[in-house]
């Protein structure tokens, strides 16, 4: 009886745990704080109390944590990573980002084994409710920063006010546009999936609000994941032939080109003309991107420097690396470090992993990735929700190539009720 009880408790706790890490989930860049030169995130506290949570059920209840395939390649990166440590021009950052990478490796593979698959479902919407409270804050970003009102009461960084399009690029809680709408691309297409398999209203009108803040953060990278991995995702539904899914998708597009066309109207609204002129040029220029510093407002390179740079280097170091999180200790980037600002990364994953971890990295990463993708795609044909997911986790992964950062708690959060689901059915 006792032990019954005990296995109640640690299930409680870890369920109460995995609620809160939920709901702490967009806030990246609110509530934070600075602790001997690094940044304490309240998902950083909710993951750490997830994995006591975690270690207590495995203490009270004797069970086991059960790897799979893209686990072992998943925690072979991170082994990797630490051991670069040994070759690395800046061993203490690739210490503590190495430490970073196991953290979120942890909070993974500590939701995979522990969370109820049961609650699958509740799991879906507690991401759309994120995504809608998210996206509603970000409409007063817009308005309230297009219309003049001061950053201190927007929340928009200094790189992504109206100075410079006209109208500000929304980023809500998150550290940037472009990590907002890769957020945003979960609760996007699980809307979609709950619509087609409820026809609830109330899935369409999330995804109106969802897809207007997405399309006002103008972050290409997102916009190109999206289009590819819904092409993917209708091709595999067509795969299934089940013309039924099929049809119903026809509310959710038009929800989508709605969502697109209201996103327009509120640029026009805020900048005119020459706003739409802007945000259309901004989606069809190809040029580089250029990131800020947002507490020194400086500005950092641009991505096709950042990549040239990884590219040579990677040339001379192929197959180890220069040690992870070590390429902004490049003597390239010297005048940027002096500066006092942010670390430059390559702000694009796959080559930052070449350059920092080699082709040993890449090979570990891409493996975890390839496995777990393959898990979720080896089901029925009428297993929907994996397609789903496989099509999410695809999105995330594909604007990568816009960005680098991989502790991004959000994403081994999902990853790790992906594969809970998977595990369990």
């Amino acid at each position: 009886m006792n032990q019954t009880l005990g296995q109640k408790q640690s299930r409680s706790f870890f369920d109460v745990a995995l609620f809160l890490l939920f709901i702490s989930l967009p806030f990246e860049r609110l509530l934070t704080w600075d602790v001997a030169g690094f940044t304490v995130k309240l998902p950083y506290i909710m993951g750490g109390i997830l994995l006591v949570a975690a270690a207590l059920k495995l203490c009270q209840n004797r069970e086991k944590i059960i790897f799979s395939l893209p686990d072992y390649f998943l925690f072979s990166f991170v082994a990797w990573s630490y051991l670069t440590a040994i070759w690395s021009i800046d061993q203490t950052k690739t210490l503590i980002v190495s430490s970073m990478f196991l953290f979120m490796a942890l909070i993974y593979l500590a939701i995979k084994n522990f969370a109820d698959s049961g609650q699958i479902k509740n799991y879906i919407k507690i991401f759309i409710y994120l995504g809608v409270a998210t996206a509603v804050f970000s409409y007063w970003q817009f308005f309230a920063d297009g219309f003049g009102l001061a950053s201190r009461f927007t929340g928009v960084g200094p790189a992504y006010t109206h100075a410079l399009f006209g109208f500000p690029r929304v980023q809500s809680t998150f550290f940037e546009p472009g990590f907002f709408a890769n957020f945003l691309l979960i609760p996007l297409f699980l809307s979609i999936y709950l619509y087609i398999e409820e026809k609830k209203s109330y899935s369409l009108r999330s995804l109106l609000i969802i897809g207007l803040a997405f399309f006002l953060t103008l972050s290409r990278g997102a916009f190109v994941a999206f289009v590819l991995s819904a092409i993917i995702l209708l091709a595999l539904i067509i795969w299934s032939k089940n013309f039924e899914k099929i049809k119903n998708l026809s509310k959710p597009v038009l929800t989508i080109i709605s969502s697109f066309v209201l996103a327009i109207l509120c640029v026009f609204i805020v900048a005119g003309n020459s706003g739409v002129k802007n945000y259309f040029s901004q989606i069809k220029n190809s040029g580089d991107v250029v990131q800020y510093d947002e507490k020194w407002g400086e500005e950092l390179m641009v991505r096709g420097y950042t990549i040239n740079v990884a590219m040579t280097h990677w040339r001379e170091h192929r197959l180890l690396g220069i040690g992870t999180g070590a390429f902004g200790a490049l003597p390239e980037f010297t005048e940027v470090t002096a500066k006092g600002n942010a670390r430059q990364t390559v702000n694009s994953l796959y080559p930052e992993i070449m350059v920092e971890e080699g082709l040993v990295g890449l090979f570990l990463f891409l493996a975890f990735l390839l496995t777990a993708l393959g898990k979720l795609l080896m089901v029925k044909k009428e297993n929907y929700l994996n397609f789903f997911f496989a099509t999410i986790t695809l999105a995330i992964f594909i604007q990568y190539a816009s960005f680098s950062t991989l502790y991004l708690v959000y994403i081994w959060v999902f990853l790790g009720i992906v594969q809970s689901n998977r595990s369990k059915t």
